[in-house]
């Protein structure tokens, strides 16, 4: 089982039930767990330079998309790991997702470990599209 103590994860999505399961799931690994219903409550909110974080990202999101949000990290210089989860995944939105600068995409429904493994990986710089 995979430790996630020392970990922060921010989790945008527009669905509640996603982000409270996902916060309970988290935190029974020990991550503390911020939540954004979009991704302008997240780009309001966040502080990039948080050592041990990661970001958790729907791409299906009214307003602001996932993918856009990425360009907006990325037009920004910010590092933030990013994993990217989506119900919908083929070849041209994992190669958008990725060129984006994303280090993973989760196809939804996500398994738990699958999820906590891409998590700690993309904290210890090791993640894979």
């Amino acid at each position: 089982m995979e430790e996630l103590a020392t970990v922060t994860v921010h989790v945008v999505d527009d669905d509640d039930a996603v982000r409270d399961s996902m916060s309970v799931l988290l935190e029974s690994y020990g991550a503390t767990v911020e939540l954004y219903p979009s991704a302008r409550a997240f780009l309001e909110r966040v502080h990039m330079e948080d050592d041990g974080a990661c970001l958790l990202l729907d791409l299906n999101m009214p307003g602001m998309s996932g993918i856009e949000l990425l360009g907006e990290l990325k037009k920004g210089g910010d590092v933030l790991p990013v994993i990217a989860m989506t119900g919908q995944c083929d070849a041209s939105v994992r190669t958008k997702v990725t060129d984006a600068g994303a280090l993973a995409l989760l196809e939804k429904p996500i398994g738990e470990e699958e999820l906590v493994g891409a998590i700690a990986r993309a904290v210890a710089g090791t993640a894979s599209p």
